[in-house]
């Protein structure tokens, strides 16, 4: 076995481990930040809110197996890979919806109505959800086009959950300087009650999430090259080379078999 199918170089590795941090940062976010947004500081009911999350999750349960289905049978983009494609399809996905999904609505008011509060948030965050499972599958879907040995598939998957770690520490650290910047050096502002003046945090917080995450989205399409997808008739010829092979070790078998002496041989 050669050193390249037993791992990949430090700098692929790395590349590759930081393809999912914009997704890990927008989730931690997503999971824990959307319905204190919603309800404590949008003024949302708790089943107007509640309705917002389960919107996304469903919307997610039914995007990732097509985006699974469709990855595989597409051809991507050129030269580009198929992965990477939807990778940087969800991407783009991803970093024009995120940011909408934590702001105030555009164009609304305090009489505006929640149910079109509802209507307006709820597009985004069907495009959010789309753009990360697309990420999700294209990502994970790279580790066997990119290594063969199982030690590599699993140290590839190691570093990937490493730095879904540093992202979900990054998002609260972010969080917690965020609250005290913005509400200034004398007050506490874990102990005040959240409420519209505080958009303007999670605003922030959201692009400088956005930004964070685009940018080690770059270093990983930079980074990461995909083997190009071999053309139909390359696979057939592949595999009838594999049938021929098949076939005379067959036949080279039964013939060491027949040179053998058998028990009817002996005297």
């Amino acid at each position: 076995m050669s050193d390249t199918d037993r791992s990949l170089p430090a700098t692929r590795r790395l590349s590759y481990a930081v393809g999912h941090f914009l997704n890990d940062l927008c989730a931690s976010m997503w999971f824990t930040y959307l319905l204190v947004f919603y309800h404590s500081v949008l003024g949302f009911h708790n089943t107007n809110a509640g309705v917002l999350l389960l919107v996304g999750q469903v919307a997610d349960a039914l995007c990732t197996p097509l985006i699974g289905y469709e990855s595989d049978q597409t051809a991507g983009c050129g030269n580009y890979g198929k992965r990477k494609t939807w990778h940087l399809i969800g991407t783009l996905s991803v970093v024009l919806s995120f940011a909408f999904i934590f702001n105030q609505c555009l164009g609304c008011g305090p009489n505006t109505p929640q149910w079109a509060s509802l209507l307006y948030f709820t597009p985004f965050i069907i495009i959010f959800q789309f753009g990360w499972a697309a990420t999700q599958i294209s990502h994970l879907s790279l580790i066997p086009e990119l290594v063969t040995c199982e030690h590599a598939k699993v140290e590839l998957t190691a570093y990937r959950y490493a730095f879904t770690v540093i992202a979900n520490i990054t998002v609260y650290v972010l969080a917690y300087l965020l609250f005290h910047v913005m509400s200034g050096a004398d007050d506490d502002p874990l102990s005040d009650t959240l409420g519209p003046t505080d958009i303007v945090v999670f605003r922030n917080l959201a692009l400088i999430v956005l930004g964070i995450g685009a940018l080690f989205a770059i270093f990983f399409h930079l980074g990461i090259t995909e083997r190009p997808a071999p053309v139909a008739g390359e696979e057939a010829g592949d595999a009838e080379d594999r049938t021929r092979k098949n076939t005379e070790e067959e036949a080279a078998d039964e013939e060491r078999k027949l040179l053998l002496p058998g028990p009817s041989n002996r005297t």
